[in-house]
C-alpha cells in the first residue's frame, strides 16, 4: 500500500478502505490479474505501479482460497454484519492460483417447501392474528413486548424468548403463540440451513385488540 499511497489519497467509499478495485479473471482454469484501478476511476489503473514488469494478463500463484462468483438477484440481506445472499452462487477453490474445484449453489427457500412463510412480517401478522384477547387483563396504556427467535433447520423456532415490562398473562400468551406455531420455510445457503434469528416489536394496545381481535 505505501508506494501506491499518492494514488489513493481520494477514497472513494468507506466500505472499500483500501481504495483500488482489481479485475480478475479466471481462464484455463487458472487465475490471472488483468487490471487494478483507483476506487471508483476505471480509467485510471495502476496495474504498472505494482507490478512494473507486467505485460498483459498476471498469473497469480500467490493466491490460495476460496473464491465466491454471486449471480441473480439479492434474496437476503442482514444489516448486521452486512450479510448478502444471491440467488446462484459458484465457489472456486484455488491453490497458488489455479483451479481445484468449482461447486455450484442455488440458495434460498427449497422448491416446493410450502411450510409458513418465514418473513419476519408475515410471522408478526400471524402472532397477531392468534393472539386471544379476551384472556387478557384490560390496558389502560400501549405496551411493547420483543419476540426474539431462531429458525432450527426443522423450521420450528428455536430459542425464542420474549422481552420487555409487562405482566405475565401477557407474556404466558405471546409463549404459547411461539410454542405452537407452525414450522416456518428454511433458508439455505450452500446446501446448508442457516440458523436465521430475528427480532420482532409486539404491541398490546387497545387499538391493536380492535384491529387484530379475533371475531
Amino acid at each position: 500500500r505505501g508506494k501506491i499511497s499518492p494514488y489513493l489519497e481520494n477514497g472513494c467509499s468507506t466500505a472499500l478502505w483500501r481504495g483500488y478495485v482489481g479485475l480478475w479473471m479466471i481462464r484455463d482454469e487458472k487465475l490471472f490479474l488483468l487490471d487494478v484501478n483507483v476506487c471508483g476511476r476505471d480509467g485510471l489503473s495502476i496495474m504498472k505501479k505494482i507490478f512494473p514488469d507486467s505485460d498483459g494478463p498476471l498469473f497469480v500463484d500467490w493466491f490460495t482460497g476460496d473464491l465466491a462468483i454471486q449471480q441473480g438477484k439479492m434474496i437476503l440481506y442482514h444489516h448486521n454484519g452486512f450479510d448478502r445472499y444471491y440467488q446462484h452462487e459458484v465457489v472456486v477453490s484455488i491453490s497458488n492460483g489455479e483451479v481445484e474445484s468449482t461447486v455450484e449453489f442455488e440458495n434460498g427457500v427449497r422448491p416446493g417447501d410450502a411450510r409458513f412463510s418465514r418473513r419476519p412480517d408475515d410471522i408478526q401478522k400471524e402472532i397477531y392474528r392468534r393472539i386471544n384477547w379476551k384472556v387478557l387483563p384490560g390496558l389502560s396504556t400501549k405496551y411493547r413486548l420483543f419476540v426474539d427467535y431462531r429458525i432450527g433447520e426443522d423450521g420450528r423456532f428455536s430459542k425464542a424468548e420474549v422481552h420487555g415490562q409487562l405482566g405475565d398473562a401477557y407474556r404466558k400468551q405471546l409463549e404459547l403463540i411461539l410454542n405452537e406455531f407452525p414450522p416456518v420455510q428454511v433458508f439455505y445457503y450452500r446446501d446448508k440451513p442457516i440458523n436465521e434469528g430475528w427480532t420482532i416489536p409486539i404491541i398490546f394496545s387497545n387499538e391493536m385488540k380492535r384491529r387484530t381481535r379475533r371475531h
